[in-house]
């Protein structure tokens, strides 16, 4: 049997943990430019947490989104749901008000860089 915990995308285990820690992905949802009016939208931390991941590990295009939808481990890392559609985050980011999403997005670009240049650290890129 196989377990549900295991996910080849490992870098994400630790910016997951830095969001967590940090408060950020809270802040992110809690102030979150996407507004719906239907029951069957998805929800801001499944959408949030499936345009972050998929950013993470790689992903270049929407499509992309469809290579770890059923990587069960990686919606657990930022205590989400589920990964939401490529279609569903396509759809989410056509509709909103982009002046409300570029605010949104450099405003936590931002805290991250402040955060983050609080501190010494080493890359290794090996």
């Amino acid at each position: 049997m196989l377990s549900n915990n295991i996910t080849p995308y490992g870098g994400l285990v630790f910016f997951s943990n830095f969001l967590k820690v940090s408060g950020i992905y809270k802040m992110m949802i809690e102030d979150c430019p996407f507004e719906y009016t239907s029951n069957n939208s998805p929800q801001p931390e499944n959408l949030i947490g499936t345009i972050i991941c998929s950013i993470i590990c790689g992903c270049k295009r929407f499509s992309h989104i469809n290579h770890f939808r059923n990587d069960s481990a990686i919606p657990k890392l930022l205590g989400f749901e589920k990964i939401i559609s490529e279609d569903s985050v396509r759809r989410a980011l056509k509709n909103c008000n982009q002046q409300k999403l570029d605010e949104w997005l450099t405003k936590y670009e931002q805290f991250i860089y402040k955060f983050l240049i609080k501190y010494d650290y080493i890359i290794d890129i090996g």
